[in-house]
C-alpha cells in the first residue's frame, strides 16, 4: 500500500505554508470563541434541566455526586463564583472549554500530519452539528471532551519520546485523572491505551515499562476521594450507572434501538460527513495492519469503542452522546483522509470529493441550529411537541409567576417550594428570585433517584408552609398531601411558548408541615 504520510513518528519541519495554515486557523479559533461567547449573551434560550440541575450540584460543593463525579460542579462552582449565577455564567466555561478543545485538536493533528490537515480538522470540528451543543450548553460533555483530546495528545507525546518521556507520561496521568473526575466513560481510554500499544509492534514493549502503569495508578489515585465518597453513600454513583446496561425488555426491540442509534449519530455530525465517518474509519479499522502508526492509533481511539456501542445498541437503548469521547480521533483522521494526507484504498479514496460538501452541509446544519431559537421565537412558531426548543424555554416566566403566588400567600418568609420532577426543581432553584433549595418529593421511602434525596428535605421548616408545583394539571401525590395538615388549590399557571402550545403547572399551598421522610 503507498504510504501517503512520512509524519508518523516525527513533526513535520515549519514551512511558510504552514505557517499560513496556522494563522488560519489562529483566526478561525478566535472568529469561533468570540461568536460563541456573544451568542451566549443573545440566545434566547433558558438553562436545560441538567445545566441548572448541575449548577445546583454548586451549591453543595462534594466529592461525589448521585450520577457523576464533581468536576462538573467544581467548574460551575468556579465560573459562578466570579460570575455570579447567571445563565452566561453557567454556560461560558462550555465555550471556553470546547474552544481550547478546538486548539487542542489541532495541536494533534499537527503532530500526527500536518499543519493543513490540522486546519481542516478544525473546520471538521466547527462544521460537526453536535458540538454546537456541547459548546454552548454545560454539561459534562464540555470538559470530558477537553481532558480526553489533552490525554491524546499527552500520550502521543509519550509515544513519542520514549527516552525522557516520564514529563508526558505524568502529565497525561494527570489530565486523564481530571476527566475521570468528569465522567465514567474516561476509564475507557486507559483499555484503549492498553489496546493500541499491545497490537502496535513499534510500542508494544512498553508493555514491559512501568510508566504506562504508573499513569493509570496515578489517575486512579485522583480518584479516590471520589469513592471514598461513595463508599459513604452506599455506592450510589456505582448503582446509577449500572442501570445505563441494563437491556431493553423484548427480543425485537433491535428494530427501533438499532435504527434510534444510528440515526441519531448522522443526523449530530451531519448525514454526508456521518456517512464518510463511518465508512472511512471502518475502511482503516479492516486494514489496520497496514496502515501507519498514526492511523492506528486514530482508529484505535475512535471506531473501536463507537462499534462497540453499535453493538451495544442491539439490547438497550444508547443515549446520543454517550460515544462523544470518541469522535475527535476520528475527525482527525477523516479530515486527514479528505485532505489526501492517508490513503483507504482507490475505491474508497474517490469519495474525498465529498468531504468538502459534507463540511458545507454540516456549516449549515449548524447556522440553522444557531438561528433556530430566534427564528422560532421570532415567528411565534414554537411550543408544540416537535419544537427542539421547548425544554429550554419558559422556565423564567414561569418562576415569576410563582413568585407572584409566593408573595401572595400569608407567609411568604415561611414558605418553601416542592416540585416532583427533577428539571423542574432545579430550574425553580436557578430561576427564582433569591435562587432558594427547592425540594423534590420522592415519596415517603426516598427512593434515591436524584441527586435531591441524597440532601436533607425541609426537615428543619416543620411547621412552615410549602408551595407545591406540578408540571400539568394534576392533583399532589396523596402521601405529600398527609404531609401537610391542609392543601389547598391555587389553579393553574400557563406558560406561552408559540403557537405550537406551552406549558401548564398546577399550585397548591400545603400549610402547616407536619412530617418529611428522612
Amino acid at each position: 500500500m503507498k504510504n501517503f504520510n512520512n509524519s508518523a513518528n516525527n513533526p513535520p519541519p515549519m514551512t511558510s505554508q504552514a505557517g499560513n495554515w496556522e494563522r488560519n486557523f489562529l483566526i478561525l479559533l478566535a472568529v469561533v470563541f468570540v461568536w460563541r461567547v456573544f451568542f451566549l449573551t443573545i440566545v434566547p434560550l433558558d438553562l436545560i434541566g441538567d445545566e441548572a440541575y448541575y449548577w445546583d450540584w454548586s451549591r453543595h460543593l462534594e466529592w461525589g455526586y448521585y450520577s457523576k463525579p464533581p468536576m462538573i460542579a467544581w467548574v460551575n462552582a468556579l465560573s459562578t463564583s466570579i460570575l455570579g449565577s447567571t445563565p452566561f455564567s453557567v454556560r461560558l466555561p462550555a465555550a471556553i472549554l470546547g474552544t481550547s478543545t478546538l486548539g487542542v485538536l489541532f495541536l494533534l493533528a499537527r503532530r500526527l500530519f500536518d499543519s493543513r490537515v490540522a486546519f481542516w480538522t478544525a473546520v471538521t470540528a466547527v462544521t460537526v452539528p453536535a458540538y454546537l451543543a456541547i459548546n454552548v450548553f454545560m454539561t459534562v460533555d464540555a470538559p470530558l471532551l477537553f481532558f480526553w483530546c489533552l490525554s491524546l495528545y499527552g500520550l502521543w507525546r509519550a509515544l513519542e519520546n520514549k527516552e525522557n518521556s516520564w514529563r508526558w507520561w505524568l502529565g497525561t496521568a494527570i489530565v486523564a485523572g481530571f476527566g475521570l473526575l468528569t465522567k465514567q466513560m474516561m476509564l475507557v481510554f486507559f483499555a484503549l491505551m492498553l489496546l493500541f500499544m499491545a497490537t502496535n509492534r513499534q510500542d508494544r514493549p512498553l508493555l514491559r515499562q512501568p510508566w504506562p502503569y504508573l499513569s493509570i495508578v496515578i489517575a486512579l489515585l485522583m480518584l479516590l476521594p471520589v469513592v471514598w465518597w461513595n463508599w459513604q453513600h452506599d455506592w450510589i454513583t456505582l448503582q446509577h450507572t449500572s442501570h445505563h446496561f441494563s437491556t431493553d425488555k423484548g427480543f425485537f426491540n433491535f428494530l427501533r434501538t438499532v435504527p434510534e442509534f444510528l440515526g441519531s449519530q448522522l443526523l449530530l455530525i451531519s448525514p454526508l460527513t456521518g456517512f464518510l465517518f463511518a465508512t472511512i474509519t471502518t475502511g482503516f479499522l479492516l486494514k489496520i495492519r497496514r496502515q501507519d502508526r498514526n492511523v492506528r492509533y486514530l482508529v484505535i481511539f475512535s471506531v473501536v469503542s463507537l462499534l462497540a456501542f453499535v453493538l451495544m445498541s442491539f439490547r438497550q437503548s444508547i443515549n446520543p452522546n454517550w460515544p462523544a469521547a470518541f469522535y475527535p480521533a476520528g475527525i482527525i483522521l477523516l479530515s486527514a483522509w479528505g485532505c489526501g494526507a492517508v490513503s483507504c484504498g482507490a475505491k474508497l479514496d474517490r469519495w474525498q470529493k465529498l468531504y468538502r460538501p459534507g463540511l458545507m452541509i454540516g456549516a449549515a446544519l449548524t447556522i440553522l441550529g444557531y438561528a433556530l431559537p430566534f427564528v422560532i421565537v421570532a415567528t411565534d412558531l414554537g411550543g408544540g411537541k416537535l419544537d427542539p426548543t421547548r425544554r429550554l424555554r419558559g422556565w423564567h416566566e414561569l418562576s415569576q409567576k410563582v413568585g407572584v403566588l409566593l408573595a401572595e400567600q400569608p407567609r411568604p418568609d415561611k414558605t418553601f417550594l416542592v416540585g416532583v420532577r427533577r428539571a423542574q426543581v432545579s430550574e425553580l432553584a436557578f430561576y427564582m428570585d433569591g435562587q432558594p433549595q427547592v425540594y423534590r418529593w420522592a415519596g415517603l421511602d426516598r427512593k434515591v433517584s436524584s441527586q435531591y434525596e441524597m440532601w436533607d428535605g425541609p426537615l428543619d421548616k416543620i411547621g412552615w408552609d410549602g408551595l407545591i408545583v406540578l408540571r400539568g394539571k394534576k392533583q399532589p401525590p396523596p402521601d405529600l398531601v398527609g404531609c401537610f395538615a391542609s392543601v389547598r388549590d391555587l389553579g393553574v399557571i400557563e406558560i406561552p411558548l408559540g403557537r405550537g402550545g406551552g406549558k401548564e403547572f398546577s399550585v397548591f399551598l400545603g400549610k402547616n408541615l407536619l412530617k418529611w421522610p428522612k
